[in-house]
């Protein structure tokens, strides 16, 4: 042991301590000797020092480690590959693979661990352990030549590689036109010291493989959140690497710099041609990383190695375990000092079993936490530190061998049957079989918490097994009271309303993407010539259009690319997965009313509503710019590039927005651009705020949490007298009904329904006539003659995404600045026509039939169709819409006073009185005797803004334009100063009874059957209450 004390003398030459300090080795010892004294020195340095004497262990002895003559590496390779695989879930992974020969024999250079990671093949070649520069460097040497020949064979197309372990060869086919798997080499060399020895690097490896040391290599592999990520940080090197040329920086410095700056390191437009990184760069992010993991992990060890677990804080008290490598979670709570495990075997099951197995784990976990000052009463949570469940459902262990072993366990007639089991000393396991058939049912029934309470008590049941109790008795009756509660867990059942299968991806674009798409917008930018500094009102709207010029030309350039027949499946399809997780996630707040939830749920709606638009916007923008263009080149559009291409779209109707607020004054105050040509759109300070606070309420009144639903306002003429009277405008002016275009729809939303012989999808093709026939079959009355117009006219087509109604000259983009004029947008015309045959997706045909019929509501519809007969019809219902919404007025006013009058010309109740001819009619005139107030109700009925164009219309047709034109206030103002001053005489005529010695206050409200931003908040004071009639 005294190699690991020192004593001061040791350290009395200068020369022998400076030494010992440049090389980061000054005192090596755990203990200082003074005076026969051990004296503690630093111990956070303990497990390096020991590292170190293990290293001259080895140094001295390697030789008698080696056996059966198998190189170290191959050990180490092993160990690597098992830490690989524990933290990253790729479909392709596998341990001890080769290059095939031409001759399709096994190349003799054995990789360790292959693994694919986006469009990258991620080789991993290990070496022996580094103990002497000079072994490594003649190890490196000679294998050099050989790494070297088998890239040049793995290259080869088709990709092949040998899989030692299954013994046979797999070869890799890339799709045409897609992107080749392109072989990526990592030389992982480990140290067994913790100083790192200089490496020769072979020149004819230079630029074909990247040298780590095995430390940043597993510091690296520990902290990828996926197993794109590896690809992605590749990329990152590609682009930075030859600039950051500082010898101290290391590979996981550098990963630390990916990964906090999402892979934009630079993220304006000047260029460097040096860039130097924080040395502590690496182990900071290690520091931040496993500071908060630690933080969560349980601190009663689960199994497999803690860092293949993703921890997530889900509630204050549940923690999930996401394993990193499979599919597999668990939750974990505390109850006292006991930890608890709950978990079931989901690398086993259906997706049905899964969804029924994680709702009760999350049932049980929130009966337990809910509970805890009542159940850590039992004894068993003073004697155990730790339990664990375990669900299994019946349908699982019926079928499967696997689980005979629980067979005993069928619940026969019961939702669930538990045993416990030791599963190891002092930890016991508790087994539930549920029968998922009838629990699913009863949780679907759920109107109290009955179910909930029953299942905690089956688990205690078994607890008390373990550990009697006589508190048992007490705990259940506290228990048992808490069944007749609202139910926190329920099963929802939902109809689909479209052929649309499950599990669709979005690919949506994270951070990165926007980050990227915000340096190639700075990029744009100092093209442009825009300056560094801030543009207000007209020189920031000229500096925003001449980017959005350049951002257009950008992205043209871009989808010209790729071939449009391939890539328009691949576009319905994202957009219908975003419909289609939109349709889930609202229906699931929705029926969220029905029990208990620890959210706010206008919060989620608003937010999950919001992001739903956007990201919809975005979606059929580039699905019309493919229409516009219609490309025919040889590039299929893969994932990353998509996500790139939506960010740079977002940022474009970001900018788009802000230049049509400027020029219509709405929100935005001007333009921001920065030394590094970053540009940013200034708003107003408030207005984030003002925006979370509208969409929460809209979303308070779609939920019904505030409002009386009752008193909704709707035309009183029947939808189907309606649509009878469009069909025949519709028939007049387009040659069809539109009762039977959205029929038409109605068949397409549901094609695998109508059409036999073909399998559920995110999207549909056929021709016209195979439509037509469905039709004919499964619409009843259809006129044939009408099917091939209504086709035509759902179309989107190239001409038609440029022009707007009654405008010839083509736009210079999609004009996404206009509404009611821009007849074809995606939302519209859903159906896009390749080769003679129509495609479509299920939900965009879906969306497309609700925006047809739900503009109806507001006796409208989504575009103007330049007939005449057709708006005969929408102004009738308008008109009707405008009187109910009178009729509705008067009836809550009558709930708490008889003194009101609907529609009040004032000459009518006093015709020896001459009024002012202009002064119009009051729509409601009121008395509130027990206020003792007048209500002067305004009833308006306005279209509501889709576009700030609208937006601005809509704030001067309440406000007007100037103080010269008032608007609507122009004659309510006139029609309030009327009332307050012949008040007196107007009540009088009215017989209301008003007390002459206190006259009543006037309270002028403008009442609206939806709120308008203008009325939310008001561009001025006019002295007025702004109300939504329910």
């Amino acid at each position: 042991a005294e190699q690991y004390w020192a004593g001061p003398s040791e350290y009395l030459k200068c020369e022998t301590f400076h030494n010992m300090v440049f090389s980061g080795k000054a005192l090596p010892t755990f203990f200082i000797l003074h005076e026969e004294q051990y004296f503690p020195i630093l111990p956070r340095r303990y497990s390096s020092i020991l590292f170190d004497s293990w290293s001259k262990i080895y140094t001295d002895n390697h030789y008698k480690v080696i056996k059966d003559d198998m190189p170290y590496s191959m050990h180490v390779g092993a160990e690597l590959h098992r830490y690989i695989k524990a933290r990253i879930d790729s479909n392709f992974i596998s341990q001890r693979v080769s290059a095939v020969t031409t001759e399709g024999k096994l190349h003799e250079i054995l990789f360790s661990t292959a693994f694919i990671s986006k469009d990258r093949l991620v080789l991993i070649y290990v070496t022996n352990p580094n103990y002497s520069k000079q072994e490594t460097d003649e190890e490196l040497t000679k294998i050099a030549p050989k790494l070297n020949e088998a890239l040049e064979l793995i290259c080869k197309l088709p990709l092949s590689l040998a899989l030692h372990l299954d013994r046979q060869n797999i070869q890799f086919q890339n799709e045409l036109g897609g992107k080749a798997l392109k072989p990526e080499l990592f030389i992982v060399v480990p140290q067994v010291a913790t100083e790192n020895l200089s490496l020769s690097i072979p020149k004819i490896l230079y630029g074909n493989a990247r040298f780590m040391f095995m430390d940043h290599f597993l510091g690296i592999i520990d902290e990828l959140e996926n197993v794109e990520m590896m690809a992605s940080f590749i990329e990152y090197l590609e682009e930075c690497d030859q600039l950051i040329r500082v010898p101290v920086i290391s590979p996981l410095d550098k990963f630390g710099s990916f990964k906090d700056t999402r892979g934009v390191l630079v993220e304006g437009a000047l260029e460097y041609d040096f860039i130097s990184l924080d040395p502590h760069w690496g182990s900071n992010m290690r520091y931040e990383t496993l500071s908060k993991f630690w933080k969560l992990y349980p601190e009663k060890h689960f199994f497999d190695h803690p860092r293949s677990w993703k921890v997530t804080k889900e509630t204050e008290s549940r923690v999930r375990l996401e394993s990193r490598g499979y599919l597999g979670c668990a939750l974990y709570c505390r109850v006292g000092s006991t930890h608890t495990i709950i978990n079931a075997p989901f690398d086993k099951m259906s997706y049905e079993q899964m969804q029924l197995s994680n709702l009760l784990m999350e049932c049980l976990e929130d009966a337990i936490s809910g509970n805890t000052s009542v159940i850590e009463k039992h004894k068993f949570f003073q004697i155990y530190d730790e339990f664990q469940v375990l669900f299994f459902p019946l349908s699982l262990i019926s079928d499967s061998d696997y689980f005979k072993h629980l067979k005993h366990l069928n619940p026969r007639g019961k939702y669930w049957y538990s045993d416990y089991l030791s599963m190891k000393p002092n930890k016991y396991g508790i087994r539930i079989v549920f029968d998922d058939k009838s629990l699913a049912a009863a949780l679907i029934a759920a109107k109290d918490r009955s179910l909930e309470i029953a299942l905690l008590l089956e688990v205690f049941t078994q607890l008390n097994e373990i550990v009697p109790d006589t508190n048992m008795i007490s705990i259940r009756d506290a228990l048992e009271t808490q069944k007749p509660g609202k139910p926190r867990f329920k099963v929802l059942m939902v109809n689909k309303d479209v052929s649309f299968p499950e599990f669709i991806n979005t690919h949506e674009p994270t951070p990165s993407h926007f980050k990227k798409a915000k340096k190639k917008i700075a990029e744009l930018a100092k093209k442009c010539d825009l300056s560094e500094g801030y543009y207000t009102l007209k020189d920031g709207k000229i500096k925003l259009n001449e980017l959005i010029k350049a951002i257009v030309i950008e992205i043209n350039s871009e989808v010209e690319n790729y071939d449009f027949k391939k890539v328009i499946p691949y576009l319905i399809t994202r957009i219908d997965a975003l419909d289609d997780q939109y349709v889930h996630t609202s229906f699931t707040i929705k029926r969220s009313l029905e029990h208990d939830v620890d959210y706010k749920r206008e919060e989620n709606y608003a937010r999950q509503e919001s992001d739903y638009i956007t990201m919809h916007k975005n979606y059929r923008y580039l699905i019309e710019k493919f229409v516009q263009l219609q490309p025919h080149k040889d590039m299929v559009l893969d994932k990353e590039q998509f996500q790139y291409l939506i960010a740079l779209i977002d940022w474009l109707h970001v900018f788009y927005s802000a230049s049509d607020s400027l020029h219509y004054g709405i929100h935005p105050l001007g333009m921001k651009v920065d030394r590094n040509f970053l540009v940013e759109v200034a708003y107003e300070n408030d207005l984030s705020a003002k925006e979370k606070e509208f969409a929460e309420e809209d979303s308070k009144l779609k939920l019904r949490i505030i409002g009386n639903p009752n008193d909704r306002v709707s035309s009183p003429r029947p939808l189907e007298e309606l649509i009878d009277a469009l069909n025949r405008a519709f028939k007049h002016t387009l040659g069809f009904t539109f009762k039977s275009m959205i029929d038409v729809l109605q068949i397409l939303s549901h094609w695998a329904t109508y059409r036999s012989g073909i399998n559920i999808s995110p999207f549909y093709s056929a021709s016209a006539d195979e439509i037509k026939e469905i039709c004919k079959q499964n619409i009843k009355g259809i006129n044939q003659e009408e099917i091939y117009p209504i086709l035509n006219f759902l179309t989107l087509r190239s001409y038609d995404v440029l022009h707007l109604v009654g405008q010839e000259e083509a736009c210079p983009d999609l004009p996404v600045w206009e509404y009611k004029k821009r007849y074809a947008r995606y939302n519209l015309k859903p159906l896009i026509i390749i080769d003679n045959k129509y495609y479509w997706g299920p939900h965009s045909t879906s969306k497309s039939g609700t925006i047809w019929l739900g503009k109806l509501s507001y006796g409208a519809l989504p575009v103007d169709l330049q007939s005449l007969t057709i708006e005969k019809v929408l102004r009738s219902e308008k008109k009707l819409i405008e009187d109910a919404l009178v009729v509705k007025t008067l009836e809550i006013v009558k709930r708490y006073t008889p003194y009101a009058r609907p529609n009040l010309e004032l000459h009518s109740i006093n015709k020896s009185k001459i009024h002012p001819s202009d002064l119009g009619d009051y729509d409601v005139l009121a008395f509130y005797p027990k206020k003792n107030i007048v209500l002067n109700i305004e009833c308006k009925d306005i279209l509501p803004a889709f576009c700030p164009k609208d937006a601005k219309r809509l704030r001067e047709t309440i406000f007007g334009k100037d103080n010269n034109d008032e608007g609507h206030f122009r004659q309510i103002n006139k029609r309030r100063d009327y009332l307050s001053l012949l008040l007196l005489e107007i009540a009088q005529a009215l017989k209301w009874p008003i007390d002459v010695n206190n006259l009543p206050k006037i309270v002028t409200i403008y009442l609206t059957r939806i709120t308008y931003w203008w009325t939310k908040f008001p561009p001025k004071d006019a002295k007025t209450i702004f109300l939504q009639v329910d």
